[in-house]
């Protein structure tokens, strides 16, 4: 095994786990491995056959063919800079999730924007 996730189980399905281990001579994590590896549906196991092994958080890749959405990066979009300075002159109190939102970028992206703007005086766009 070249990894060592951790997972959460109910204490009575680990008992169990350990119980079947010793009763069979394994360890509890390669018969866990065996039973999940034996129970795979078809279309998981297509998936994996075809495509490898997904990383974490790189199921949604294997689940579709689609391209990842590129996007430039924000001090590279003068339209939504723009966008961007005129939801922050307009509302006083709109908040940085709102704009990013509204524009597709993160929160954090608009906020550090707005700071360097502040602090730089940085030119609207």
């Amino acid at each position: 095994m070249t990894r060592s996730p951790r997972i959460a189980l109910e204490p009575e399905a680990y008992r169990a786990l350990r119980i079947w281990g010793a009763m069979v001579g394994q360890e509890p994590s390669v018969l866990l491995s065996s039973l999940v590896l034996e129970h795979l549906s078809p279309e998981v196991r297509e998936l994996l056959e075809s495509r490898g092994s997904p990383l974490p958080g790189d199921l949604g890749s294997l689940l579709s063919d689609d391209k990842k959405k590129t996007r430039k990066p924000l001090h590279r979009n003068p339209e939504v800079l723009a966008k961007v300075d005129e939801m922050l002159n307009r509302y006083p109190n709109v908040t940085y999730k709102e704009i990013g939102d509204s524009v597709g970028y993160s929160r954090h992206t608009i906020g550090d924007y707005h700071k360097q703007k502040q602090k730089r005086s940085i030119p609207p766009a």
